[in-house]
């Protein structure tokens, strides 16, 4: 397995690093975001399913990685607030 990161997915993870003001605030960020792309190349299919897509949540923020299985790759679509409506990132399917 391996992580594919779309183009989308991660202009929202700058967005989310960049709206951090501290810098350990952000390290922490970065480093969780890491800890859950190792867990999904871990257990792919952890995250909670709505219908081929899935969710993660990030521990100790209020974000969560939406994405899908396709074949060997682990597809991220999207690093989302949890508080972000959801349509934003349909396109991306």
């Amino acid at each position: 397995m391996r992580i594919r990161i779309h183009l989308e997915a991660e202009a929202d993870l700058l967005d989310a690093y960049d709206g951090l003001r501290d810098k350990g605030v952000a390290e922490a960020f970065q480093a969780e975001i890491a800890r859950a792309f190792d867990l999904l190349l871990e257990f792919p299919r952890l995250g909670r399913a709505y219908g081929s897509v899935r969710s993660v949540l990030i521990r100790l923020f209020r974000y969560r990685v939406i994405y899908r299985v396709e074949g060997d790759e682990i597809v991220i679509l999207a690093v989302a607030h949890q508080s972000r409506d959801e349509a934003f990132w349909y396109k991306r399917l």
